[in-house]
């Protein structure tokens, strides 16, 4: 389960999260207008043909962590980027709804 930190900006909310070792095309990042989900799920293959296994700690790696937003957000304009272990998530804050009166 990575650890994150979740900030807020005028026009948006930025979420950072740290997933160092996971490789980037194994990371699933899912927004919601109101939430994210961050999972992945992969086999860690780190030994060589040659090699005996005596012990396996490191077999597979797996979490799915999900944040709920403070606000609505747009997740057809969000962003994400992923740099030195650290996946950094924008998300546009939507426009508040604006009401008529009839």
């Amino acid at each position: 389960r990575p650890f994150l930190n979740l900030f807020e900006k005028d026009d948006c909310y930025v979420v950072v999260a740290n997933v160092a070792g996971v490789p980037r095309d194994e990371i699933k990042l899912e927004v919601y207008d109101d939430a994210i989900n961050i999972s992945t799920q992969y086999e860690i293959k780190e030994t060589e043909e040659n090699w005996e296994v005596l012990k396996k700690e490191r077999a597979h790696k797996a979490f799915n962590r999900s944040v709920k937003m403070p606000g609505i957000v747009m997740p057809g304009k969000s962003t994400a980027k992923y740099e030195n272990g650290l996946l950094t998530i924008e998300l546009p804050k939507a426009s508040p709804r604006v009401g008529t009166f009839v």
